[in-house]
């Protein structure tokens, strides 16, 4: 998903991940880009929703990010 254009419509990058991550199944796998600007942003997001057991971060860094939904 193009985050940039996404926290444009959803108001943030927080709001835009939720967003996403309420639409995916448990399990699936959820690819982010992003813009150079957003990556502390994104990183702050991702590591909430990790401590909350919301999503496992598999990879994070350069421009995009990859998740797991957790159940």
């Amino acid at each position: 998903m193009d985050l940039v254009a996404e926290a444009r419509r959803c108001g943030g990058v927080f709001a835009a991940v939720v967003t996403s991550l309420r639409r995916a199944r448990p399990g699936s796998r959820i690819r982010f880009v992003y813009a150079g600007g957003q990556e502390g942003e994104v990183r702050l997001t991702l590591e909430r929703l990790s401590e909350l057991g919301m999503v496992e971060v598999v990879s994070l860094g350069r421009g995009e990010a990859v998740v797991v939904k957790r159940g």
